[in-house]
């Protein structure tokens, strides 16, 4: 078996003991990353033919007809601490995502249709963004991730998740920017995200955060009210 950890992480092991008794070809791993919890695949057999894709962020590749289970945290989990990688000031941050950004977009000249890179292409132009917030480069850089995260809301391949994320990348972006911006974008990206995934609350507290700013309190109060059914935990977060 390969047990699959980045440099600045580490794993908690709990009863490791029932290590000793895989049987599956993979297992799925739980992770706590900043507050959030998920899990993915980070223990496989190196003998069934499992690989990594993608130019940078890569993602585990199942070959057919694999058995897959998932460790209880009590056994194992993985902490994602962050680290040293992107740079140790904003300036060097800056450029490993526009590094990143340069191979996303030679991926998608070779392959128009990898909704991975076109999803990270967003996210690096963001994340560059993010290094020189309000400035005008940073702005220019936001305005391009915008232009990149709706791209990836057309395209439905790859992993849905990333649609719900980008129109939520798309309301706030264009909330924290502000002006004709933000009224042309932020509610039809948050109730796209809605529509996306009526289960997450995290766009009707954005649109109850919105039009309290806009002080349409009506409208406010309406949105912090969706969620007022119970809500089921997904079994994978």
């Amino acid at each position: 078996y390969l047990l699959m950890l980045d440099c600045d992480d580490m794993f908690v092991e709990g009863d490791g003991s029932l290590l000793k008794h895989l049987t599956h070809d993979a297992y799925e791993v739980w992770f706590e990353d900043g507050g959030r919890t998920y899990v993915r695949t980070q223990l496989f057999k190196s003998t069934r033919g499992f690989y990594y894709k993608g130019v940078a962020h890569e993602w585990l590749q199942d070959p057919p007809d694999v058995t897959k289970a998932r460790l209880l945290k009590e056994t194992l989990y993985y902490m994602r601490l962050g680290g040293g990688s992107a740079g140790s000031t904003p300036e060097a941050t800056k450029r490993k995502y526009m590094r990143d950004v340069a191979l996303f977009r030679k991926e998608l000249d070779r392959d128009p249709t990898d909704a991975r890179s076109q999803y990270y292409l967003a996210q690096s132009l963001k994340d560059a963004g993010d290094t020189c917030w309000g400035t005008p480069e940073g702005d220019e850089l936001h305005l391009r991730s915008i232009v990149e995260y709706e791209k990836r809301t057309k395209m439905e391949n790859g992993f849905w998740e990333e649609i719900f994320i980008s129109w939520m990348q798309i309301g706030d972006l264009s909330s924290r920017m502000g002006g004709e911006l933000a009224e042309r974008n932020v509610p039809k990206a948050y109730l796209r995200a809605i529509e996306r995934d009526y289960r997450r609350v995290e766009p009707c507290w954005a649109l109850a955060r919105y039009y309290n700013g806009q002080g349409k309190h009506a409208l406010a109060f309406a949105f912090t009210h969706m969620h007022d059914l119970p809500l089921v935990r997904p079994a994978d977060a």
